[in-house]
């Protein structure tokens, strides 16, 4: 039986190839484009893997090869900027999960919001 879709984990080098493939096609569209990039912080709720490793290692070297291949994508383009949506969660935020543990509290999302717009909105930008 074949599938159209595989299970695997991708390299950094394979996701920096991939990110540059959609700023390719949009910039085609818009050369102008300006692009901002994250990491999620919410951690896998499981994984493909399981039987070579947990859900928790597999969270953490996703998000670790995700943060590396962002930082790639955004050093080989202008007009392409991080933002750290991932370590104000996970670093800056002192109660950052709700009580499933998985979701992000209200209070922390709104902290992000704030770091983005400080970061990215001009005054009298607003919609």
């Amino acid at each position: 039986c074949s599938s159209l879709v595989e299970h695997r984990e991708l390299s950094v080098e394979e996701n920096v190839a991939e990110l540059q493939g959609m700023l390719d096609v949009w910039r085609s569209q818009n050369s102008g484009l300006k692009l901002v990039v994250s990491v999620s912080p919410v951690p896998l709720g499981a994984t493909f893997m399981g039987a070579e490793r947990h859900v928790v290692e597999a969270t953490c070297l996703s998000k670790s090869v995700l943060r590396v291949a962002a930082q790639q994508f955004v050093n080989a383009n202008s007009d392409v900027f991080y933002f750290p949506s991932f370590e104000k969660v996970m670093y800056c935020t002192k109660e950052p999960w709700a009580a499933d543990e998985r979701h992000v509290r209200r209070e922390a999302v709104d902290g992000v919001m704030g770091l983005f717009e400080k970061m990215f909105v001009r005054e009298g930008c607003r919609i």
